[in-house]
């Protein structure tokens, strides 16, 4: 579990203490700083039994600002969401409106990993790629540098989804995720309620091996568990979604 601790420096210094009561373990420990900008530092360190003192080092870096373009061939506002790991607070997300010609800033990026999200999205549309610094990356771990002021982002929307129809029981869950490999794009993943005849449809779907599962009853965000998935997978149907 994460523990949000505030504390002030003591005069002179850049010295501070926790008193965390913690027991034996590995942590990681993350300051924010906000003097004019907001600065950040992490470490990671373990505790052992015996311990009763830990002296952690935390080198500081201050935020960046974010030069980014949205290629989306549809229609529809956009908003693009950089939304912090869960060690940081969630009143630290940045958003941003692209201009009609795609363009978008982010100010006061933090050195750590977001989440990108896009909001406003077409039904048929859906995220095909973020790269950062020309270097594709993961939507759900875009991770911002050290040592730069600005950084640039292009953020690829596709307008061409695929669409599912099916028929199983009325009112259930339906659940049409990717193959093991890019698994870890949630955006791939995608619900749907089987109406009272039992029919359902699903949009906007990126080319891929997808799995489709039909579920009476499941828990919010159980999908996204790996472990879960896998007890139900051999009986899943097999879907190819075409570019």
């Amino acid at each position: 579990p994460s523990r949000r601790i505030s504390t002030s420096r003591q005069a002179g210094n850049d010295e501070f203490s926790i008193n965390a009561g913690a027991a034996a373990g590995s942590y990681s420990l993350t300051v924010l700083v906000p003097i004019q900008n907001l600065y950040m530092g992490r470490t990671e360190f373990a505790i052992g039994n015996s311990d009763s003192e830990i002296v952690v080092n935390i080198p500081v870096a201050g935020t960046l600002n974010v030069d980014g373009t949205v290629q989306f061939d549809g229609h529809g506002a956009l908003r693009v969401n950089a939304i912090p790991d869960p060690s940081i607070p969630s009143d630290l997300q940045i958003s941003a409106n692209p201009t009609p010609q795609g363009k978008f800033r982010m100010e006061n990026i933090l050195p750590i990993a977001y989440s990108i999200r896009i909001e406003g999205q077409p039904d048929d549309s859906y995220l095909d790629s973020v790269t950062l610094q020309d270097k594709e990356v993961r939507p759900e771990h875009a991770e911002f540098p050290t040592g730069l002021s600005t950084v640039t982002m292009k953020v690829v929307v596709k307008n061409d989804g695929g669409r599912v129809k099916g028929v199983t029981k009325p009112g259930a869950t339906i659940v049409l995720f990717p193959d093991a490999a890019v698994r870890s794009r949630l955006e791939r993943f995608k619900l749907a309620v089987a109406n009272v005849a039992g029919e359902f449809f699903v949009r906007g779907i990126a080319p891929g091996t997808y799995s489709v599962l039909a579920f009476e009853q499941i828990e919010d965000g159980a999908y996204q568990d790996a472990g879960f998935l896998q007890q139900f997978e051999a009986n899943a149907t097999k879907i190819t979604v075409a570019p």
